[in-house]
């Protein structure tokens, strides 16, 4: 479970029912809107484990007070969008050694009302 705090991941993990989760749960520090976290991540992955069968992107961000990224990326584009194409493009030899294997990407309903404005991604 990748989370930008192990503190508050710690938290979350207790709350999940353990009967229904086979094996034990590994927290991994993991900030989506920095992409050397990103790289630092799934390095740790690829050398750790030799096939993923389900990955899960459900980060986000809604509405955040202007703020960049540690590369200068709109925060909410960096993180909803870039964050989630980066680790799971890195990720894909691990994802294509196992027939059927899947992303999945969460996202709200907010999709259908906003409007990319393609001439100015900062925005």
């Amino acid at each position: 479970m990748g989370c930008r705090s192990i503190k508050k991941a710690e938290v979350a993990r207790n709350h999940l029912p353990e009967e229904n989760l086979p094996g034990s749960i590994e927290l991994l520090e993991l900030d989506l809107a920095d992409l050397v976290s990103i790289k630092i991540a799934t390095k740790y992955i690829m050398n750790k484990y030799v096939r993923i069968d389900l990955l899960i992107n459900n980060a986000g961000l809604m509405a955040p007070p202007w703020t960049l990224s540690k590369q200068g990326l709109e925060m909410q584009f960096a993180v909803n969008h870039l964050g989630h194409m980066a680790l799971t493009l890195i990720l894909i030899p691990l994802l294509a050694k196992i027939r059927g294997s899947r992303v999945v990407t969460v996202s709200s309903g907010a999709q259908y009302m906003g409007k990319i404005d393609w001439n100015n991604l900062q925005g």
